[in-house]
């Protein structure tokens, strides 16, 4: 699990910014397809990692000795990548892959919304705000942030709509007929995310009180 601290708080929106205006302008300057071709090629790796805490959860550590030592373990320190890599990693990167062809084969808004919904039990699982003084400053700031990008800018709806990916979840308003595409309201994950995380927080408070409680 990821805990976030104040001062994380205070970079998350700044550099939620910087790569959103990044791929801004590298699909006006590379083009759509080739930012899309970027985008899949990540999520598909990084999509191990979900793929593995999914299959964790539902086999309740079954494959936990394949999961123990690093078969690949080396980093770059100047550019500071760092790359681990289990036996455990190597099938769940495959599924991962495979996932993202079908994606690209069918292009199917069902399927995107499948794949998006796992995004966020991922991401919700593994990500903890730390405190509600982090949880209230982070959601003040992301307010901001989505009016300037939403509303004082295209750069949100240009990035949102030009990347063909499960990062956001999509309701088709019509039916396409031969002539005319459909035509699909979006919604981002970390419009799900976010708040869901400050829910989750909640929650394990509620919990922990119980708990405590219940001990007395």
């Amino acid at each position: 699990m990821e805990q976030m601290d104040f001062n994380g708080t205070i970079q998350f929106p700044l550099v939620a910014g910087a790569t959103l205006v990044g791929l801004y302008y590298a699909m006006e300057y590379f083009g759509k397809e080739s930012v899309n071709y970027f985008v899949l090629a990540y999520i598909a790796v990084g999509g191990t990692a979900g793929i593995k805490a999914l299959l964790n959860m539902f086999v309740d550590g079954m494959f936990a000795k394949y999961d123990e030592d690093f078969v690949i373990d080396f980093s770059i320190s100047m550019i500071g990548l760092e790359i681990q890599m289990t036996l455990l990693d190597f099938p769940c990167m495959i599924v991962s892959c495979l996932a993202m062809l079908v994606y690209v084969y069918t292009k199917n808004w069902l399927y995107n919304n499948i794949l998006a919904f796992l995004f966020c039990i991922n991401a919700l699982q593994t990500l903890f705000i730390g405190n509600f003084k982090n949880g209230f400053m982070l959601l003040i700031l992301l307010f901001f942030y989505d009016i300037f990008f939403v509303f004082g800018t295209d750069v949100m709806l240009t990035v949102a709509k030009g990347i063909e990916g499960p990062i956001k979840l999509m309701f088709p308003k019509n039916y396409s007929t031969a002539l005319d595409k459909p035509q699909y309201s979006i919604l981002g994950l970390g419009d799900i995310v976010i708040p869901g995380a400050f829910v989750s927080m909640c929650l394990r408070f509620d919990i922990l009180k119980l708990v405590s409680v219940e001990k007395f």
